[in-house]
């Protein structure tokens, strides 16, 4: 007989960092369903399950799981014969994905006032490493970095580099992408559906048309602000992002359609370099 596998060993070995700790689902879970339970900032609650052989694992929400039915393999693993397609990736059913507000948000709606040296928010204490969030805010727009330990020139970065901002727009989601020099450039999926506290659209420009940018950078080990700044949007990057939004918020668009639009972006744009050049529009923040 084949040797179990320790689920949080492959849980770890899958999903790493990506895992956000101290999330439980909101009803017990079937006893051999809890121990593969796992919650990510892309994926919500989720189970880890395997779509066919090894090798085949992936999260898939709690509620699909329950819905499809699963079985135990001879290894261990939770086989759950999901509708998979390799370029759009898992197929959903809408409303299937289920998200915590509290952790996957700023304390901004807290009304928490970010400190360097302070918790980001005082309910997390750690985060995912090496990712980045864009939320909206009733100000304007935040973006939070999370780095495990971040070092001297990171922070440098954050506070003064040169700032490069980069759209890639579609009907159901989009991809930001930032660079703070001399940080190589990063990027960000967004959907408005998953964000569940945010405003009514982009706030009016302000003087300028410019709209603000509140930066900061996040000990994802600790959860300490450690550097902060804000930047502006101009004006004709601020249009393209509402355009944007507006466009989601008219489709009604859902999680579903959207992954399935960022799974073919990620496919056809293997690295970050060429979603950048793929961009509709790349453009320099200010001060």
């Amino acid at each position: 007989m084949p040797d179990k596998v320790d689920p949080a060993q492959v849980i770890a070995e899958h999903y790493g960092d990506q895992v956000v700790p101290g999330h439980r689902y909101h009803t017990p879970l079937p006893p051999d369903l809890a121990p593969w339970y796992l919650y990510t900032t892309n994926g919500g609650h989720s189970i880890l399950v395997t779509l066919g052989g090894e090798g085949q694992e992936i999260d898939a929400p709690v509620k699909s799981v329950l819905r499809q039915g699963w079985t135990i393999t001879d290894t261990g693993l939770v086989h759950c014969p999901l509708p998979y397609d390799p370029v759009l990736g898992l197929t959903i059913a809408d409303g299937d994905a289920e998200y915590d507000d509290a952790p996957a948000t700023s304390a901004r709606a807290t009304g928490h006032t970010f400190t360097v040296g302070k918790p980001y928010n005082p309910r997390v204490t750690t985060w995912p490493d090496g990712v980045a969030q864009w939320r909206l805010t009733d100000d304007g727009v935040e973006l939070a970095i999370f780095y495990g330990t971040p070092t001297a020139d990171e922070i440098e970065a954050v506070r003064k580099g040169n700032a490069r901002f980069a759209l890639l727009a579609g009907q159901h989601a989009l991809i930001l992408g930032h660079r703070l020099e001399p940080l190589a450039w990063a990027d960000t999926p967004w959907q408005v559906v998953r964000q569940t506290d945010a405003p009514a659209g982009l706030p009016l420009p302000g003087p300028g048309t410019k709209l603000m940018v509140h930066v900061v950078l996040v000990d994802s080990r600790t959860g300490i602000l450690v550097a902060q700044r804000v930047i502006t949007w101009p004006g004709r990057f601020v249009e393209a992002v509402r355009k944007a939004i507006r466009t989601q918020s008219l489709n009604k668009s859902t999680v579903a359609q959207g992954d399935q639009e960022i799974n073919a972006w990620y496919q056809r744009y293997p690295t970050t370099e060429q979603l950048i050049a793929a961009a509709d529009i790349n453009e320099r923040g200010g001060e």
